[in-house]
């Protein structure tokens, strides 16, 4: 650049001319920009070192949750691969022991043995034997009958009291479960549940599930007080109106 005077070459950092002494009005601009210039490094600087310090200390905690991320995909890849192989397991196992599989569920039902029929099922899903879908009607209400005795026992040992039935969040509960449970069974007894299984409601089965409708009437009757006329409209009824009987017997009694 020139002096504006004199007409000399200068330096951008000269302040003022070597030769004729006139001040380098360029020279203030550039200090100062250069100071702005400084300012600005300095505080971008202190910025990157304390997010770097942030950084390297937050560091092996973001590690540990991506890696226990990863894990929990990676268990549950390996648990679905893992069910998978079994189905195909029980599969080819029930297609190439169809029959003794078969005879041995018929003798657990004809022995009353529902708690061994359900655990098989729970374990192999019946794959590949659509033969023993019939026993689902038979398993299906021996599940919901055990519910229904427990829940029943629970309102028992706590003596309900009416503000109880109320269903407040700690407690009362067990009557909207129990009559779960019963609609449930009654549309199981009532054959509308599983009645596209073929011989589900035949022989053996329809026997048991005839004898199941009794005792869960007799416990009706027993717990909440139910009458026969009660137990014969269970089946079109919705849970809200059994629940809503339930209540009305069980205050009727009080």
């Amino acid at each position: 650049m020139e002096c504006k005077s004199c007409g000399s070459p200068l330096m951008m950092e000269d302040e003022y001319c070597p030769f004729c002494g006139a001040k380098n009005e360029s020279a203030a601009r550039h200090i100062e920009d250069m100071r702005h210039y400084n300012r600005e490094f300095t505080r971008t600087q202190q910025k990157v070192l304390k997010e770097s310090k942030w950084y390297s200390r937050y560091l092996a905690v973001m590690l540990a949750i991506v890696l226990a991320a990863v894990a929990n995909v990676a268990v549950i890849v390996i648990a679905q691969e893992a069910y998978t192989i079994q189905h195909y397991v029980n599969k080819w196992y029930h297609q190439s022991h169809r029959e003794e599989t078969m005879a041995m569920l018929r003798e657990w039902e004809e022995n009353g043995d529902y708690a061994r029929i359900k655990m098989y099922y729970d374990k192999t899903g019946f794959a590949g034997l659509k033969d023993a879908e019939e026993f689902i009607p038979v398993i299906t209400a021996y599940g919901d009958m055990e519910n229904l005795r427990a829940y029943m026992v629970q309102i028992s040992l706590k003596a309900v009291t009416d503000s109880r039935r109320k269903y407040d969040y700690d407690d009362g509960y067990e009557f909207e479960w129990a009559a779960d449970c019963i609609t449930n069974l009654y549309k199981t007894f009532s054959h509308e549940n599983y009645k596209w299984y073929e011989r589900a409601y035949e022989g053996i089965h329809l026997e048991n599930l005839e004898e199941m409708a009794d005792t869960v009437g007799m416990w009706l009757k027993t717990y909440f007080y139910f009458t026969d006329e009660d137990i014969e409209m269970l089946p079109g009824m919705q849970k809200y109106e059994v629940l809503s009987l339930i209540d009305r017997r069980s205050s009727e009694h009080e």
